[in-house]
This record gives structure tokens, sequence and C-alpha cells, in this order.
């Protein structure tokens, strides 16, 4: 549990901090998210509706700031709001998204920390991915593939290889550019990462697809889907409309009043008509607290939604463990 005392010092944490902290731990995201879906489940736990401004015209027509407030019991007793800026028109070297975390404490709406968040949503969106990889059964080690080279395809490359890296098979990595992908290779093993330039031999080859690009239009189609397949979907529009319903179960992270408004494919899906709600296998309280699984052979697709509870419950963590082992380096205000 977080301290909060009357002199407790509040931190400005940065990617660095954030990193020494434990922020990119994949095995500790885990937990958060576990711990997080039991807390929603049990009523400890919420997510107000966000709400948003647009950015200039000249960011994009539909770029936009969200705020994405969110609240924790248990041993977080937390609330906090995740401020991320949503850009379409960028230099080529930035991020997409530009987000920070403010943390408080639930008891006393004291500032606890304020966290720089891109690196901690790519984590808990990797965990998410994790957590679902390791639902679904094979009657072999899985085959791996990558769409991405972004922050977010980075992050979940480094998760494969910690959790996956040792079966047997190099894991696939494809983008649209392939030097971004070679860059990003470069960091592995030959052995354990390849760069696979034809889509097509990817999603043929591959038992586990993770979808991690900023795409505006779909280009993972219905011939691309097998038995046994799992497609996470962790970006923006990869899967065509024929692609999604071609798989026996449709599931996502939670379902909830933002199917009307996210601009998330599955959701956009809905309201076009094209998948209902009795469509929905599954979601992370079923197949974390109720162990739904799917029989071998089926194929799933997942839509990661993107829980902005989770980026509340990591940045308290990493608050927490900042302040266990603070030293006066660290930014105060």
């Amino acid at each position: 549990m977080l301290h909060d005392r009357p002199h407790s010092p509040i931190f400005l944490m940065d990617r660095e901090d954030i990193l020494r902290a434990g922020g990119d731990n994949i095995h500790l995201a885990m937990q958060d998210v576990t711990r997080t879906i039991a807390l929603l489940q049990g009523g400890q736990a919420g997510m107000p509706a966000e709400i948003s401004v647009p950015l200039a015209e000249t960011a994009g027509p539909s770029a936009k700031i969200y705020a994405l407030p969110a609240w924790l019991g248990g041993n977080y007793q937390t609330a906090g709001v995740k401020w991320t800026a949503h850009r379409q028109i960028r230099p080529t070297d930035e991020a997409a998204a530009v987000s920070t975390t403010l943390v408080n404490c639930l008891r006393t709406g004291n500032r606890l920390g304020v966290v720089a968040s891109e690196i901690l949503t790519a984590v808990r969106t990797a965990a998410v991915s994790a957590i679902v990889m390791q639902s679904i059964p094979f009657d072999h080690a899985p085959r791996i593939a990558i769409l991405g080279a972004g922050t977010i395809a980075a992050r979940h490359l480094a998760m494969a290889v910690e959790l996956f890296g040792n079966a047997g098979s190099a894991i696939m990595l494809w983008n649209r550019t392939q030097q971004a992908a070679h860059t990003l290779a470069a960091h592995y093993p030959r052995e354990l990462v390849r760069v696979v330039p034809d889509l097509q031999e990817a999603m043929h080859e591959a038992d586990i697809v993770l979808a991690c690009t900023s795409a505006e239009h779909p280009f993972i189609l219905r011939h691309h889907i097998h038995p046994n397949m799992l497609l996470i979907q962790a970006g923006y529009d990869e899967a065509h409309s024929d692609a999604v319903t071609a798989f026996d179960h449709i599931c996502l992270d939670l379902w909830g009043d933002f199917s009307q408004t996210s601009v998330k494919s599955l959701f956009r899906l809905y309201r076009e008509g094209h998948i209902a709600r009795t469509d929905i296998a599954a979601d992370l309280r079923t197949i974390i607290l109720d162990n739904w699984r799917p029989n071998m052979g089926e194929s799933v697709y997942f839509s990661s939604f993107g829980l902005n509870i989770f980026d509340i419950a990591l940045a308290s963590r990493i608050i927490r463990t900042t302040q266990e082992t603070f030293t006066p380096n660290l930014t105060e205000f």
C-alpha cells in the first residue's frame, strides 16, 4: 500500500526512474493485471467514463487528448487519471501517443506521484497479451509473429522473447517498413528473432499473431485466418471485419459503455452491425477468474482495448517501490 504521510515526497518520474523501479518487469505487470481484474470483479475498483478534448486541426482530424480516470482499493488504495494525447500528424521519430499518469491517495486525496506513462502503457498492454497467450491450449510450442516495430511492438517482442523465447523457433517480426523491423530485431540474437518480409508468410506460419501497428486501414484479411490461431489486436485497425468474424471466438479485455464511442475497430464493428454483444465469448474476467479456455484447434480473436485501470495499478506500484527506496536524486514537487 502506498504511504500517505503528511510530509511524504511526491515523485515526478521519467522513463529512467520508472525502469529503476521495475516498471518494465513483465511478471510484476501480469500480477498487477490479475489483481486489478479481481478487484474490478469484486466492486473494489472502477473506471468512470473518459472525457476528451480535440487537438488543433493541424494535429489531425481525429487527434484528441483523453482524460482516463480510475480507482483501486485492495492493497493499492489509489485513484488516478491518465492524460494522453493521441496524435495523427507528427514527426516520424515521435510517438503517436504522449501520456502522463497522476496518482492520488484514495483515502485522503493527497498527491502521490506523476509518472511519464508511455512505457507503462506498453508494458501493461504486453502483460495482458501474455496472460491471454498463456490461456490458449496448443499441442506444440506456439510459433509467434509480431506485426509492427513501434513502442507497443517492441515491448511485446521483449515479452515474447522472455516468456516464449525457448520455444524452439525464432519469433517472427514483420513491419511495413523493413528497416524499422531490422533495427528492432538487431537487439536480439538471430536465433531468437527473425525479420519476415512477407506478411502472408508470417500469418501462415504463426500460431500466435500480435498485431501492434498504428495502421488506420485493415490489412489482416479472412484468408489469413487458420485453425488454432490466436490473434491479439493491440493496435488501431489491423483486422478486417470479415477476418474478425472468421474466428471461432471473439474476445476482449472488457465490454463497457465505451463500446458506444471507442474508435477501436471491434467496437466500430459492433456499432456498424457486423457483430453483436452476444458474439463476445470471453473477457479478461472470464479468462483470469473463471479459467475460460477455447477447445484445442479453435481460433481466437482478442481485442486489446487497453484499460486505463491497469495504468493506475502499474503507476501505483512503481511509486510505492520508489517510496521504499527513495533517494534525494528524484524530482519532488
